[in-house]
């Protein structure tokens, strides 16, 4: 919409200040620029929220535990929900509004990806297919917790503290609070771990989040945005500030030190693997149709198969997103 500028006449990625997250900026090259300014990449954006009790009680292994012995994969994920799940007894597998996206992520295949500075319609990809076949099966199964036996179609983090859902798999902001208020939806033996990982893929995917800024087009001092952009990247590089962060998460969040190490070994597969789905970021309208119940992610685990969603509205996207690769940078297109 030609509200953003380049920033490459402005910023170096190539140098050591920058060298940890190339990688992610040059994933967001858009018409062979850098538009974006990639500080941080973050592995808090979709976390396997738990109860460490509920899970001792139901005969099970903690997740933290396989997930420290390489075997936190979806078979482990899966046949745990299996073992639990028990619709008629009020025992509910996985509940909340971001599994679909956060499954999704693990495949390491974007719904909407960027390749070689042009939007990429990977609908019909293999992985995705996987992905979407798998989340199918979890719904047949009555492993999602929408709509199944007496739970009803609204998310009850609450049902985590009471022993009733197994998984609640939501951003770590659930967690970013007072220890009573999270303690309230979750219980005191509350812990987290990454998205299971894809066993059919060599690197460990997970949602990642980022934080980072672009440059409005006719501001004033772009040298100016860019030495407060390298500022923000010494802080993040800074072993006391990021000890200063730590014991944010102490004292204002009532965290152990296990959860703050969880976290940065989230941080650190993300840095590790980028993963960035743009499905949410192109137009409106491609983000409706996929962040849909009807066909869209979220589908196939209300139970509508991936094949019938893909047929669809796999034409209707390939042509949003050739509209916009035609016209990558437009001063022309209305804004509201």
């Amino acid at each position: 919409r030609g509200m953003f500028v380049p920033v490459d006449d402005y910023i170096d990625y190539s140098t050591p200040l920058w060298s940890d997250v190339k990688q992610a900026n040059d994933m967001m090259l858009w018409n062979g620029k850098h538009y974006v300014i990639v500080n941080q990449v973050t592995g808090d954006k979709c976390a396997v929220i738990y109860n460490r009790k509920t899970v001792e009680e139901a005969g099970l292994e903690d997740p933290a535990a396989l997930y420290k012995k390489g075997e936190w994969t979806w078979d482990a994920f899966q046949k745990m929900l299996t073992k639990f799940v028990d619709p008629d007894e009020g025992f509910y597998g996985i509940d909340g509004w971001w599994f679909e996206s956060g499954l999704s992520a693990t495949c390491g295949v974007p719904y909407v990806g960027l390749k070689d500075g042009k939007l990429v319609n990977n609908l019909k990809d293999p992985a995705i297919e996987r992905v979407q076949n798998w989340m199918y099966d979890l719904y047949t199964t009555n492993c999602v917790a929408i709509g199944v036996g007496d739970f009803g179609w609204t998310a009850q983090p609450t049902y985590i503290k009471e022993g009733k859902t197994l998984f609640y798999p939501c951003g770590l902001w659930a967690m970013y609070c007072s220890a009573d208020q999270w303690q309230n939806n979750f219980g005191e033996d509350a812990f987290f771990v990454p998205m299971p990982k894809d066993p059919n893929t060599s690197e460990y995917y997970i949602p990642c989040g980022l934080d980072g800024y672009v440059m409005v087009k006719g501001g004033k001092n772009p040298q100016g945005v860019a030495k407060f952009a390298e500022c923000k990247r010494l802080t993040l590089l800074n072993e006391r500030a990021a000890e200063l962060g730590e014991e944010q998460m102490f004292k204002d969040y009532g965290w152990t030190q296990e959860m703050v190490d969880m976290k940065k070994s989230m941080d650190e597969l993300a840095l590790a693997n980028p993963y960035f789905d743009f499905y949410t970021g192109v137009t409106p309208d491609i983000t409706n149709i996929l962040d849909s119940n009807e066909n869209g992610i979220r589908a196939a685990s209300k139970g509508t198969p991936w094949s019938e969603s893909v047929s669809a509205v796999y034409a209707q996207i390939d042509a949003f997103l050739k509209d916009v690769n035609d016209h990558p940078v437009s001063d022309t297109v209305k804004t509201e």
